[in-house]
């Protein structure tokens, strides 16, 4: 008697990993979009967080940009603009980021200016947050 496996064992084998390997992977997808979409929502609060602390600190009008490439936070003093903080956007997460506005001006007082109650929808796949942003600087991440 010889050690090994039948050609029909392996192919059994081969089909039952299949079989496992298909019923995985949607909820695998799902839940990396699921982290994806959260890790972008939680940076865009972040980073609205963070230009209010620099508004505030720097006593000066700061910027929230946001394109598909990055997130920068630019503080504008008078003519001139310095980049304070700078992260990548949302299509490196292969996220889409959606809202009214690219830009998210905060006044001195840490408050924003000219975002009445904004709506960001932050998706992938199915995946869907909403970043809401009132006009007395509540940010919130709905789903």
């Amino acid at each position: 008697m010889q050690d090994g496996f039948t050609l029909v064992e392996l192919i059994v084998g081969l089909v039952f990993a299949g079989v496992l390997m298909l019923i995985s992977i949607p909820p695998v997808v799902r839940l990396r979009n699921r982290g994806q979409v959260a890790a972008v929502a939680s940076e865009l609060v972040l980073a609205v967080r963070r230009a209010r602390e620099e508004a505030f600190t720097r006593n000066t009008q700061v910027d929230v940009q946001l394109t598909p490439d990055s997130l920068w936070i630019i503080a504008q003093s008078g003519l001139t603009s310095t980049p304070v903080w700078s992260t990548p956007g949302p299509r490196a997460r292969g996220v889409q980021l959606v809202g009214p506005t690219t830009v998210i001006r905060v006044a001195p007082s840490g408050l924003p200016v000219g975002v009445v109650n904004g709506t960001w929808r932050v998706s992938r796949g199915a995946v869907l947050r909403r970043v809401v942003i009132s006009r007395y600087g509540r940010i919130r991440i709905l789903p």
